[in-house]
């Protein structure tokens, strides 16, 4: 288990350098200053934190870095994204209390950023994220932010709803005060959409109690493009969230199994490497993770597979001579679960995946039938039946190699099981090569 374990953590940093270090660069074009449109790609990152910087490639090969002072906007076509370019001020107050200080409810910076594009109409509602999430809208040409600033509040008492500023060096008028130092939200933002929605009265009870949140201000700002009759804006998400896929497997696995023992009493169960095909199925479930364009993920399946093979060993003496038959009938439910990596975003997906297995067998039998023969006679004179100590449960680790194009899948994989000796002094050494064919039901 140490030895499966320490694989899958090699394996999954590989995984984890190799997403650092991708350059996924995807069609798409710029709009510089001059208002001219460049077509090329752009490296998507997937920024959480919004770029002050973006790579673009030009049709000829040409990397070139720019930054929001040198174009108005860009747009990543296949992800549907669109950045638009502003230099403006930034509240910058903190909301954790350990960041704050006495003046800390002031601060803001003036900084060039790219702004991801949520609605894209004539009110534009834009977004950015740094250590908190800022909303802005455009309308004629101006960016403004919807301000939702720290404040500190001075008070004798705090309340359930209040955040104490711990831990702060405080002035001298403080501490002689006795007062408690709090943190709040000032919701300006309500006021500003009140003013900047003023011509539809009906929206004002909702927007007194709007939360701070992408999916509240969306559907407000949609909500006013509808009582003015305006054309619906094109709609975007900020936050990604993780994705379910669920899917089928079938195929086959080919399973090969060598028994060693050094015990003599059980010499009869030694046999070189033996193999077998049987068919494999069930459901598998990939849990895409919302950054790096949902390259990476977990995957998890549980799948069926069965294999039935059998190993002779023959032992002679001066009277008679025995015929082992060992027979080995399995019937397993593997539970896999691990890390998947698509290395490209592309129509076709080469994958590489790596984790544990656990196996269950709903039916196990081993057993030995040998059969006592004489030299001077044609058929045995006894037979006998002897169970081999098996047990039920199997660990091990995974790895396997894969592309995906739209739903559907093709595997191989490499699994290496613990084996199903209950003998101390039997080894068995496993493994199983599946070739899985799956579809992706939603």
């Amino acid at each position: 288990m140490k030895t499966s374990l320490a694989i899958l953590i090699a394996i999954l940093s590989l995984f984890y350098n190799a997403c650092k270090a991708q350059k996924s660069f995807e069609k798409g074009y710029l709009v510089l200053i001059s208002g001219d449109t460049v077509r090329g790609s752009i490296n998507n990152r997937d920024w959480k934190i919004n770029p002050k910087s973006i790579e673009f490639r030009s049709a000829s090969g040409i990397t070139t870095t720019y930054t929001p002072a040198e174009i108005k906007w860009f747009r990543l076509e296949e992800s549907d994204e669109d950045f638009f370019a502003v230099a403006m001020t930034i509240d910058k107050s903190p909301v954790q209390p350990e960041h704050v200080t006495e003046e800390s409810h002031l601060m803001s910076a003036h900084e060039s950023v790219f702004l991801r594009v949520l609605l894209n109409g004539e009110l534009k509602l834009l977004y950015y994220y740094d250590f908190k999430n800022h909303f802005f809208y455009e309308q004629d040409g101006e960016v403004t932010e919807l301000l939702y600033p720290s404040r500190l509040l001075r008070a004798k008492n705090a309340t359930d709803t209040d955040v104490s500023v711990l831990n702060q060096t405080l002035s001298d008028e403080y501490r002689k005060s006795g007062d408690i130092l709090l943190l709040r939200r000032q919701e300006k933002y309500k006021f500003q959409l009140i003013n900047l929605f003023a011509d539809c009265k009906s929206m004002v009870p909702a927007l007194q109690k709007l939360p701070y949140t992408e999916k509240a201000i969306k559907k407000v700002f949609l909500d006013y493009y509808k009582c003015k009759a305006m054309p619906r804006p094109s709609a975007k998400n900020s936050s990604k969230k993780l994705t379910a896929q669920l899917g089928l497997v079938a195929g086959f696995t080919q399973t090969s199994q060598t028994t060693t023992t050094g015990i003599a009493s059980l010499v009869y169960l030694d046999a070189k490497r033996a193999n077998v095909t049987a068919p494999s199925f069930g459901v598998s479930m990939f849990l895409a993770l919302p950054r790096n364009r949902e390259k990476f993920g977990i995957y998890t399946e549980v799948l069926f597979q069965q294999y039935e093979l059998s190993t002779n060993h023959k032992i002679s003496n001066s009277a008679y001579r025995t015929d082992f038959e060992t027979n080995y009938h399995f019937k397993n439910i593997n539970v896999m679960a691990g890390g998947r990596y698509h290395v490209l975003h592309s129509k076709v997906r080469p994958f590489i995946s790596a984790g544990l297995s656990v196996a269950k067998s709903v039916q196990h039998d081993v057993f030995t039938i040998d059969k006592k023969t004489r030299h001077d006679a044609t058929g045995p004179y006894e037979i006998t039946r002897t169970d081999v100590p098996s047990r039920k449960s199997q660990v091990g680790s995974w790895a396997s190699l894969g592309l995906t194009y739209q739903r559907a899948s093709f595997e191989a994989r490499f699994a290496k099981p613990s084996g199903w000796s209950n003998i101390t002094d039997l080894k068995v050494e496993m493994s199983h090569l599946n070739f899985l064919f799956s579809f992706r039901l939603f």
